[in-house]
């Protein structure tokens, strides 16, 4: 279970690098060599045909069987590096083992314009795409599963409902505007559009209120979802320094309420 609950987390860490790209091909301008052959690779990039019929170990998987075999692009020390922090991740655990058993769940996705795919042709090339082709194919709802929201019996429930150029302020007041009925997981990005003042300072507490309200708001609802916050960085918003954006609070609010962070 630790082995399926780590893929989950470390493909959406690897999915979130194909942000860097639009509708129309990767952005080149001002990348060097190197950078220009990455660009292309995430741009081309197709998680269905890195799903593998084998489990971790190698071994065969059973017909109808989970397929949590994946043919990583980048090596496991640069992938562990996008997992800032996993904890206890109960809830993820669990639901886990319910999509292992071909339980159909409901995925939430909450956030700003990255999330809405803004810059990379829209949503349907945002990093919640990248995430769903896999879970839909390395762990397909089975036809006993309960009925699809969505009217598509071989694919788990998703909804995106980011807003673009919103903070978690916002999303906390109008969550259920925004959020699949009765969540079994809720991914929320909002490092960037959210204040980088630090908690240190007394504007930066009130900052970090409306994120830690969305936060206790999700863990309350009846469904008890699993959360995982996804946290992106952009060189403009962030003033070309790694450390202004609000990722480094919301990793102590990670900690605190055990929440796995990429």
């Amino acid at each position: 279970m630790y082995n399926s609950m780590t893929l989950l987390i470390l493909l959406l860490s690897l999915a979130s690098v194909s942000l860097a790209i639009n509708h129309e091909g990767p952005i080149l301008d001002n990348l060097k060599g190197s950078e220009v052959k990455f660009a292309k690779i995430f741009w081309d990039y197709d998680v269905t045909g890195r799903v593998t019929p084998t489990n971790q170990d190698g071994s065969p998987t059973e017909s109808g069987a989970s397929r949590l075999g994946y043919n990583y692009l980048i090596p496991f020390p640069e992938r562990a590096a996008g997992l800032t922090y996993i904890g206890h991740a109960a809830r993820l655990r669990l639901i886990l083992e319910r999509a292992r058993n071909g339980e159909r769940l409901r995925i939430g996705a909450l956030g700003g314009s990255i999330t809405a795919g803004h810059g990379v042709g829209g949503i349907d090339f945002s990093f919640t795409r990248y995430f769903m082709d896999w879970i839909n194919l390395a762990l397909p709802p089975n036809d006993k599963s309960r009925p699809s929201l969505m009217n598509d019996t071989t694919k788990h429930d998703f909804l995106n409902g980011a807003v673009p150029g919103t903070v978690s302020g916002y999303t906390s007041s109008c969550l259920h505007n925004h959020l699949i009925p009765d969540p079994d997981l809720v991914l929320v990005e909002f490092a960037i559009n959210d204040s980088p003042i630090s908690t240190w300072t007394l504007d930066g507490a009130v900052a970090r209120r409306p994120f830690e309200r969305l936060l206790r708001k999700l863990l309350r609802l009846p469904s008890k979802p699993a959360v995982v916050l996804i946290n992106m960085y952009a060189v403009a918003p962030a003033s070309n320094k790694y450390h202004h954006t609000a990722e480094r609070d919301f990793g102590e609010l990670a900690s605190y309420y055990s929440l796995p962070s990429v």
